[in-house]
């Protein structure tokens, strides 16, 4: 039986750099480009967030950070008006701190598993 060293031998021909840069091709090209938001849409955020900040009430926050959405259901906690930034405690009581700046839709949930308020 020949012993071969199996795909060990073709590892060589990618160099860690190679799939590195593979690696961010793909990440680039499925990456969205940031939304653009309104006047209104951004009133419509901020009156959400006050909203739930005085009436400790659930939001679902989608975030846009590095191409991606990401989303966060929570209590609005606290906002830093100087740093531009909310806290969010989550469902499970983790704390998220999210730039104002990367939030691109909040929307009121009725409990806290993300079931819409109409």
């Amino acid at each position: 039986m020949n012993k071969d060293r199996g795909m060990m031998k073709w590892q060589g021909f990618c160099l860690p750099e190679h799939v590195a840069l593979l690696d961010g091709f793909d990440r680039n090209t499925i990456a969205s480009p940031r939304p653009y938001l309104s006047e209104d849409q951004t009133e419509e955020i901020e009156r959400q967030i006050i909203y739930s900040l005085q009436n400790n009430s659930f939001v679902k926050i989608t975030i846009w950070k590095e191409g991606f959405f990401t989303s966060i259901i929570g209590e609005v906690k606290k906002i830093d008006p100087i740093q531009k930034t909310i806290r969010i405690q989550g469902v499970h009581d983790t704390i998220s701190t999210v730039l104002f700046f990367n939030i691109s839709e909040v929307k009121a949930v009725k409990e806290k598993w993300g079931e819409s308020r109409p």
